[in-house]
């Protein structure tokens, strides 16, 4: 199957009728969590994912950045940057979203004068992976609707396997775009072992690519946004200091993790994540007790990590979701 409109609508069918199932009166209900364990995603993970985008749709993303990790077979799951589009259009045009993916990659080696334009190419050139739900410039985009979108590359989803192509499927939630996970490819046409969609040498005329007219005033609040409300990266830190020694950072299935504990164990507000330190084997809780004249603290992706000043570190950690049910579900690693 070469034909990615008809790779979409197979995985379509396949999510849809997976997700299906009967309860023990028979009465049929959807259950993504099942289906996602199948998949080999913990059970945790699993109900997490499906809480915040089981009733998602199957839309193409297209890889603009990812961690350099997911070019290579393993278990630890990675952020990327992709683009993903609820238009009807990319359905039947998704190597036009991929183009778009290789238009929008180009933006970390050159510099425009256009404020709309170094907008976005800031958001792109932060490699800390920061939650990004950004739609593109229209001008950037032939004028469709286009986000940038931070996400996680469940490793179980592709059975440990590498990321090899551009366009994959993912599942999205609609409302909320950062609530997103790649389809797992035990969902994808039995019939393809791997992707193989290219742009290269491929003639958009001729494939039927359209640009979506705007309109002057549309175009213009493009610029007019991006003077207001500029792009700010978490930290204007040359990449080789982005960690210093002592430094903790959470990845976003780690922060979604964290915050679903607080919201299924109705835990009140302040809340802080307390990193133990090396006294305790790194322990992980979730505390109101927050000293500042003892505890320095820490924000990643919304979350107040506090740990004990005292603790010296000759490394930067970084919180992680974890396979093993160690440090109840989440690992620590150096950063």
């Amino acid at each position: 199957m070469r034909d990615p409109r008809q790779f979409i609508q197979q995985c379509r069918l396949n999510w849809a009728q997976a997700i299906q199932s009967k309860s023990l009166f028979g009465k049929a209900k959807i259950d993504v969590a099942k289906c996602l364990r199948a998949a080999g995603l913990t059970r945790k993970t699993s109900n997490l994912l499906a809480d915040i985008a089981g009733n998602g749709k199957v839309i193409w993303g297209a890889f603009v950045i990812a961690n350099t990790g997911l070019l290579s077979p393993g278990k630890r799951d990675l952020p990327a940057g992709v683009l993903m589009s609820l238009d009807p259009y990319f359905d039947t045009h998704p190597l036009h979203l991929s183009k778009i993916a290789e238009r929008a990659h180009t933006l970390r080696q050159i510099r425009s004068d256009r404020p709309e334009i170094e907008n976005a190419a800031r958001a792109i050139l932060d490699d800390s992976f920061h939650e990004s739900d950004q739609r593109l410039p229209w001008v950037l985009t032939d004028e469709h609707e286009v986000f940038f979108v931070s996400t996680v590359i469940q490793r179980a989803m592709l059975q440990g396997k590498p990321v090899t192509e551009k366009l994959m499927p993912f599942v999205i939630n609609p409302d909320h775009h950062l609530a997103n996970f790649l389809l797992p490819s035990i969902y994808w046409p039995h019939d393809v072992a791997n992707l193989r969609f290219t742009t290269q040498n491929v003639d958009g005329k001729a494939l039927g690519w359209r640009r979506h007219a705007r309109s002057q005033a549309e175009l213009d609040e493009d610029r007019r946004v991006a003077l207001d409300r500029p792009y700010r990266p978490v930290t204007e830190m040359p990449k080789a200091q982005r960690f210093p020694a002592g430094h903790i950072a959470m990845t976003r299935a780690a922060e979604l993790a964290v915050k679903n504990i607080v919201i299924e164990q109705q835990i009140p507000s302040p809340w802080y994540l307390r990193f133990g330190g090396p006294e305790d084997d790194s322990k992980l809780d979730i505390t109101h007790a927050f000293d500042p004249e003892l505890d320095r603290s820490i924000e990643s992706h919304g979350v107040t990590i506090i740990v004990r000043k005292k603790y010296k570190f000759r490394t930067a950690f970084e919180v992680d979701t974890a396979a093993e049910p160690t440090l109840g579900g989440f690992s620590v690693n150096p950063a």
